[in-house]
């Protein structure tokens, strides 16, 4: 599929999703720089392949979101005629949803893909314009990428004890702790369980 192609694919689905747009960052569910290919969503879509950055996609327009590192690398990959280059220090996202959102529209987001700041920041925003962050059960992008690639599924090892510097019992109890002391009960202290991220 061209770029065209897939941003008309992508468009397609949100209408029938029932939302006017989606946001789109450059990042996986662990909120790590590094991501395997089946989570280079915004790369697959936009052609843009840098390290940081995202898109807001709505039914009858769009922004790429990078910061100045990339002015040169956003203009040799991406196509302008499809999306408008912003300086997300100049204008961040938020900045552009208010300006840009009508009242009445919904936004679409991956709740895996953004932090509970980001999803907050974007919230606000929605909201100035009045329109409303609608958290969707499935992300667009995978259901129109038809050749994305399998997750991982490498078999992971263990650190011993001398290089991980802990108990995996005793990282969890940490965390455990930490989160009550931030007043969440989303994930009690007893019930936080070993994540094994496969690289």
């Amino acid at each position: 599929m061209s770029p065209t192609e897939r941003l008309v694919a992508l468009r397609a689905h949100l209408k029938g999703a029932g939302v006017d747009g989606f946001i789109v960052p450059r990042g996986d569910e662990y909120q790590g720089e590094f991501v395997a290919p089946y989570a280079e969503r915004l790369s697959w879509l936009t052609d843009f392949t840098g390290s940081a950055g995202l898109a807001a996609i709505l039914l009858d327009q769009a922004a790429l979101f990078i910061d100045g590192r990339y002015t040169l690398q956003v203009r040799n990959q991406a196509d302008e005629t499809l999306y408008s280059f912003r300086n997300s220090s100049d204008e961040p996202l938020g900045t552009w949803l208010r300006e840009t959102l009508k009242t009445g529209q919904r936004l679409g987001f991956d709740p895996h893909l953004h932090t509970p700041a980001q999803i907050k920041r974007y919230t606000e925003a929605c909201e100035k314009a009045g329109a409303d962050l609608v958290g969707l059960p499935a992300n667009p992008i995978d259901a129109v990428w038809s050749d994305q690639p399998e997750r991982p599924s490498t078999p992971f090892k263990v650190h011993p004890l001398p290089l991980a510097g802990q108990s995996h019992e005793d990282k969890r109890a940490q965390i455990g702790d930490g989160l009550s002391k931030d007043d969440c009960d989303a994930y009690p202290r007893d019930s936080v369980r070993l994540i094994v991220l496969a690289a």
